[in-house]
């Protein structure tokens, strides 16, 4: 649920019960459209037992309405909950006020796609989401299998702002969005695509393409 709760049930279509997986519910932080948004397993799941949350919790500047958190947890009990001990977070990006995104998706080459939105009000007044120095509306792309000691990731080496001479954060693989909400994988083709809110004319689907520039 969107408040922090996970649970499980039984894939039956008489099911009437369920039960917990994970209760985030005394961190998760609500305002707007923040909360519990996203969950993925890793493809080698379960062998791989983590699993991937984007959530929202109280904001650690005091100023900002929430902060985004990308976490992964690990399940146990053979798979049946998710031990809260286990939390490795890989960000947490102040938010703002609007936006939080919440697109997450392993691409066939196993690299963690993470969308986020501009985090602000309505209209993107300081372009934060053609700022490259920001996190907020982008599509990040990590690594989450082959990661140095005392990180949560790694920055994959053909990222488009790998070796720049600028300040553009190297997670980005692509840039000027503005809530990238949903998004998944074509399992016929392996491209990834997107759904990006749009603010009042039109709603977008769009190809994650690296470097891509998607306007907002």
């Amino acid at each position: 649920s969107v408040d922090g709760l996970i649970g499980r049930f039984a894939n039956e279509p008489d099911v009437s019960s369920w039960a917990p997986v994970l209760d985030l519910r005394g961190v998760t932080s609500m305002p707007f459209d923040g909360g519990l948004i996203q969950m993925v397993f890793h493809p080698n799941f379960p062998v791989d037992p983590r699993v991937f949350l984007n959530y929202s919790v109280d904001a650690a500047d005091g100023v900002s309405d929430a902060d985004i958190i990308i976490s992964s947890f690990e399940t146990t009990d053979g798979g049946e909950t998710l031990a809260p001990s286990s939390e490795t977070v890989l960000l947490r990006v102040p938010r703002g006020k609007y936006h939080q995104g919440g697109f997450m998706s392993f691409a066939p080459d196993g690299l963690l796609h993470i969308g986020l939105g501009d985090g602000t009000v309505q209209g993107d007044p300081y372009g934060i989401a053609q700022d490259l120095t920001e996190f907020k509306g982008k599509i990040l792309r990590v690594d989450v299998d082959n990661v140095p000691s005392g990180q949560p990731y790694s920055v994959p080496s053909d990222n488009p702002f790998v070796g720049g001479t600028g300040e553009a954060l190297q997670e980005i693989f692509a840039y000027g969005v503005r809530n990238p909400f949903r998004g998944g994988i074509d399992p016929e083709t392996g491209v990834l695509w997107f759904g990006d809110v749009g603010l009042a004319e039109r709603e977008e689907v769009n190809r994650v393409l690296p470097g891509g520039n998607y306007g907002w």
